[in-house]
């Protein structure tokens, strides 16, 4: 499994397309590398590795590009841009960004709230995990019972109005 980077981070001010150093959830923007602790390999996806580790006494997401991505603009504008819009969310049905920084080598990496129990498409059983994928140990697939299954319709409906400028 890719093992994350060991060296420490340098401070670097956020990036210039984020208009302040910390989220409208007062998240830093500007973490170094070593404020994570217990930083392990959980999967892959697009242009990123995803990592679990805790910050703060708190368990964590870490996503980072992977190495053979951490030139090529396109994926770097992506996790930039990814940053710009989350650290402008603060909504209970949205994951929650924790902070982001760069890395001593200058790589970009985004520190979000861990969830337990999976995806949705995970936990209804149509996910089929990869070798290397860690996720397994946690989630399980159930079945949703009607109420549970609207509950969750309305959790993501409210994150999507509450995304495309409404109140929810």
């Amino acid at each position: 499994a890719p093992l994350a980077p060991a060296a420490a981070a340098v401070v670097v001010p956020p990036s210039p397309r984020l208009a302040r150093p910390l989220s409208v959830t007062g998240a830093p923007l500007d973490l170094r590398w070593n404020a994570l602790r217990n930083v392990e390999y959980l999967t892959d996806g697009g242009n990123n590795w995803i990592h679990t580790a805790v910050m703060d006494g708190r368990p964590v997401v870490v996503k980072t590009l992977k190495p053979e991505c951490q030139d090529l603009a396109l994926a770097i504008n992506e996790i930039e841009g990814e940053l710009e819009i989350h650290s402008k969310l603060d909504h209970p049905n949205i994951v929650t960004l924790m902070g982001a920084g760069t890395t001593s080598k200058g790589s970009r990496f985004v520190v979000l709230e861990r969830l337990d129990g999976g995806t949705l498409t995970q936990i209804l059983g149509y996910d089929q995990l990869r070798i290397r994928d860690r996720r397994r140990r946690f989630w399980r697939k159930r079945k949703f019972t009607y109420e549970e299954v609207l509950r969750c319709a309305g959790s993501i409906a409210r994150a999507m109005e509450y995304c495309h400028g409404g109140t929810a």
